[in-house]
C-alpha cells in the first residue's frame, strides 16, 4: 500500500523563507548590478555612456573599448606581473610553510624550542643517543604548561593557528610571549608589531630555565644545511639550472639577495660596511608589508648565508635586542646532524608513525585534564614506540652518531 506523506509547513516558517528570498534576491542584485554595469559600458561607444544611456543594455555597440585596452603593452605587462606574483607567491608560500611545518613536526630536529631554551643535553656522556623527549626535566616543563593550560592561560587555539595565522597574530601582539629558536624570517611581523606599540614591542628574555641547572644551549647553523635543492631529471635544460644555482650560492649573488643593488638600494659606508639607503631603511622599519613586496631583501632563505648580514652596518630595531641577548649561547650540534634511518627502511617508516604519535601525544599532555590523564597519554605513547621497534631507531642513531664523531675527530 502506497502512503501519501506531507510536511505540513505552518505560517511562521512560510513569511521567514519569503522574506529569506526577498532578501537574498535583493543582496544577489546589488552585488551583480555594478558587475553587469561595467560589462554594458565596455560595449558601449563613449558617446552612449556620456549620455548615460547605457544602464541595463548596451546601446551604440561598439569594440573600441576592447581594442585599446589589447593593444596597450603596458596592460598586457600588468596582467604578466600579477599572474607571476600570484604563482611565484602562491609557490613560495607554500615551499616555505612546508619546511616549516615539517620542522615542526620532526621532534628530534636541532633547533627544538622547549629544548635549546632549557639545554636538554643531545647525546649521554659515552657519546651514544640522549632521548630527549623523555628528559625529566623537559616533561617537568611540558607538566607546567599543562597546569597552566588547566588554569586557562593557554587557550586552545594556539595549539592550531598555522604559520599564517601565527604571523597576524604576531603583528597585532596577541600572544604574551613566544618561544622561538632563532630570529630569521621573523623580523618583519616583529618590525610590524613593534612600530604601533614601541613601548610594547616583544624582547628576549630569559624564560624557562632548566630545573637541573642545565645552561640554554641554542642550536647554530649545522655543517650538513637544512635545505636540499635538487635539479629534477625532467628538467629541460640542467646546465642552465646548474648555473642558477651556483650564481645563488656566490659572493655577488649573496649580496644581492641581501642587499639589493649598490647605489639603488645601498651603499658601502667609509668602514666599508653594507648600508640600506634611507629610503629603503625608512620603508624597512616603518612599513616592512611594503618592504617585504617592494624589496624583500636579507630573506632569500634557500641560499641565504648570516655572513653576508654580517656585512651589514644596520640591524633591525625589532631583532637587535634579541640576537645581543643570543650571544654566547649558541651551541654545536653536529652529532646528531643526519642520524635517523634512511628512507624507505622499516626503521624510518616506524620512526615516521612515532613523530606523527608524539604529536599528538604532545597536545595531548598539554591539555590533559589532570596528572593521571598526563602520565597515562605519556605511558601510550611509550608503549606505541616499543611496539615499533623503537630500540632498532636507538640502535641506527647510535651507529650514525658515531660516524659523525669519526668524521669530525671527536672521538
Amino acid at each position: 500500500m502506497k502512503l501519501n506523506k506531507s510536511i505540513r509547513v505552518i505560517s511562521g516558517d512560510r513569511i521567514f523563507s519569503l522574506i529569506n528570498i526577498a532578501v537574498l534576491s535583493l543582496l544577489t542584485i546589488i552585488i551583480i548590478f555594478p558587475v553587469w554595469n561595467v560589462v554594458v559600458n565596455s560595449l558601449c561607444s563613449g558617446k552612449a555612456i556620456a549620455e548615460g544611456r547605457s544602464i541595463f543594455w548596451p546601446t551604440e555597440l561598439s569594440f573600441e573599448n576592447y581594442k585599446i585596452v589589447l593593444h596597450d603593452t603596458t596592460i598586457w605587462s600588468a596582467f604578466m606581473i600579477s599572474i607571476l606574483k600570484t604563482v611565484v607567491g602562491v609557490v613560495c608560500h607554500v615551499l616555505f610553510c612546508s619546511m616549516v611545518a615539517y620542522g615542526m613536526s620532526k621532534t628530534y630536529l636541532k633547533g627544538r624550542k622547549l629544548y635549546s631554551v632549557i639545554g636538554v643535553p643531545i647525546q649521554n656522556e659515552d657519546g651514544t643517543w640522549y632521548d630527549r623527549d623523555m628528559d625529566s626535566d623537559y616533561l617537568t616543563w611540558i607538566k607546567t604548561f599543562n597546569n597552566a593550560y588547566r588554569q586557562g592561560l593557554i587557550s586552545d587555539d594556539r595549539f592550531a593557528d598555522d604559520y599564517t595565522a601565527h604571523e597576524e597574530k604576531v603583528k597585532s601582539g596577541q600572544y604574551a610571549t613566544i618561544m622561538i629558536g632563532g630570529t630569521p624570517q621573523r623580523s618583519g611581523t616583529l618590525q610590524v608589531w613593534m612600530n604601533s606599540n614601541p613601548d610594547a614591542a616583544y624582547i628576549a628574555i630569559d624564560g624557562p630555565q632548566s630545573t637541573v641547572g642545565h645552561a640554554p644551549t641554542l642550536s647554530q647553523a649545522g655543517i650538513s644545511g637544512w635545505a636540499s635543492n635538487y635539479i629534477s631529471k625532467d628538467c629541460k635544460d640542467p646546465i642552465k639550472a646548474i648555473e642558477l644555482f651556483t650564481y645563488l650560492l656566490s659572493d655577488e649573488a649573496g649580496v644581492l639577495t641581501t642587499y639589493g643593488v649598490e647605489g639603488e638600494t645601498y651603499k658601502v659606508n667609509d668602514a666599508g660596511k653594507y648600508e640600506l639607503l634611507p629610503e629603503v631603511k625608512d620603508m624597512q622599519q616603518s612599513d616592512n608589508d611594503k618592504f617585504k613586496k617592494v624589496y624583500r631583501l636579507g630573506e632569500f632563505c634557500l641560499f641565504g648565508h648570516d655572513r653576508y648580514k654580517a656585512l651589514g652596518a644596520d640591524q633591525i630595531e625589532s631583532i637587535k635586542q634579541m640576537q645581543e641577548w643570543g650571544t654566547g649561547k649558541l651551541k654545536t650540534m653536529f652529532a646528531i646532524e643526519n642520524i635517523d634511518p634512511d628512507a624507505g627502511t622499516a626503521e624510518a617508516r616506524n620512526l615516521s608513525a612515532i613523530l606523527t604519535n608524539w604529536n599528538t601525544t604532545l597536545v595531548g599532555m598539554m591539555r590533559a585534564k589532570d596528572d593521571a590523564d598526563f602520565d597515562k597519554i605519556l605511558n601510550d605513547f611509550k608503549k606505541f614506540r616499543d611496539d615499533n621497534n623503537w630500540d632498532n631507531i636507538v640502535k641506527v642513531r647510535n651507529e650514525k652518531m658515531a660516524r659523525n664523531r669519526e668524521k669530525l675527530g671527536l672521538n
